[in-house]
């Protein structure tokens, strides 16, 4: 799901948490619906180190900082197709709010239940998202797997190439040197046919 509709999420959840937990004993209600808006959309950003690690470059938060606005007018280009796999988002989506929640557990449990719920509607919609968009990644897997093949089939015919080219001049080079080795030989006799006989007198 993209950033506009985790924002609409996020704030539904947390104006329900604000009415639901004790949080003004905490914190003032404006500053959890904040809280709420900026964990839900925030924890995204994670997105772009995943992406940097299944890519090894940082063209999508390129993309993303030469033009701030791409998640509200063109979320769907910010990461190309072999960026960011849903799978890949999910997980560290989860690592982060296990940790987040763990820690602020120790400050504040309400706080901490708030937060972890606002966290679970993240990734509930996602889930349902992914769901939905199910057929989609099923051919983008396929693609991927076909262009990983066609790599890899193209590599082992350079392999072969290269292979090939190198036996080639080694066996010319062989043959080369054989020629040259005889043609020595035969003039070394030449040269002995011609010399004078010194032994006879």
């Amino acid at each position: 799901m993209y950033s506009r509709e985790h924002a609409l999420v996020s704030l539904a959840v947390g104006l329900t948490g604000v009415w639901a937990l004790p949080l003004p004993d905490v914190v003032p209600w404006w500053a959890a619906v904040a809280w709420a808006l900026a964990v839900g959309v925030g924890i995204d950003f994670d997105h772009f180190l995943v992406a940097r690690l299944v890519s090894g470059d940082w063209s999508a938060l390129a993309r993303l900082l030469r033009n701030p606005l791409l998640p509200l007018t063109d979320p769907a280009s910010i990461f190309a197709d072999d960026d960011l796999w849903a799978i890949q988002r999910l997980f560290s989506h989860v690592v982060i709010a296990g940790g987040l929640v763990g820690a602020l557990w120790l400050w504040d449990q309400p706080f901490a239940v708030f937060t972890a719920v606002v966290l679970y509607a993240h990734l509930l919609s996602d889930l349902a998202w992914d769901n939905y968009r199910l057929e989609e990644y099923q051919r983008r897997h396929a693609e991927h797997v076909r262009r990983m093949e066609q790599a890899g089939d193209a590599a082992d015919a350079d392999c072969t190439a290269d292979a090939d080219g190198t036996s080639d001049a080694d066996a010319t080079a062989d043959a080369d040197g054989r020629a040259d080795a005889g043609s020595v030989v035969d003039a070394d006799l030449e040269s002995d046919g011609d010399a004078p006989d010194v032994t006879r007198s």
